[in-house]
C-alpha cells in the first residue's frame, strides 16, 4: 500500500535527480574539455554542445526500460512538429539500443555480484 507508493517515489526522485545532474554534468564537461575554442551562434565562445529533451528521456527510457523500450521511444520522436517519417531521430535509436545493453550487461555483473556478497553473508 502506502510504502510501495512511498518507495516508487523515491526511486522516481533519485532517478529524476541523477539524470538531471547527469545530464548538466556532461554538457559541462562536453563544453570545457571538447568545445573550448568554438563559438556557438550567441558569439560568447561557450561552445555549441547541448544535451536535448529527446536526448535525455531517451537516456531515462534506457536506464529503466532497456534497450528495446528506449530505441522504440526514440524512434517514436520526431524533429519539429511535424509526423514526417524522414525526420525520425535515427541516431537516438542506436543510442538507446546502445546504452540499454551496456546497461544490461553491466547491471547483470553487478547483480550476480551482490547476490553472491549477500549470499555469502547469510551463511555465516
Amino acid at each position: 500500500g502506502c510504502s510501495c507508493l512511498l518507495f516508487a517515489l523515491v526511486a522516481l526522485a533519485c532517478h529524476f535527480g541523477v539524470i538531471l545532474s547527469g545530464s548538466l554534468l556532461v554538457t559541462k564537461i562536453m563544453r570545457t574539455f571538447f568545445y573550448r575554442g568554438q563559438d556557438d551562434d550567441t558569439g560568447s565562445g561557450s561552445g555549441s554542445f547541448t544535451l536535448g529533451l529527446d536526448d535525455i528521456l531517451v537516456a531515462s527510457n534506457a536506464a529503466i526500460g532497456g534497450p528495446a523500450t528506449a530505441s522504440a521511444f526514440a524512434g517514436s520522436l520526431v524533429k519539429g512538429n511535424s509526423n514526417d517519417s524522414t525526420k525520425r531521430r535515427k541516431y537516438l535509436m542506436y543510442a538507446g539500443t546502445f546504452w540499454g545493453i551496456i546497461g544490461y550487461a553491466f547491471g547483470t555483473g553487478i547483480g550476480v555480484k551482490l547476490t553472491q556478497l549477500l549470499m555469502a553473508g547469510s551463511n555465516r
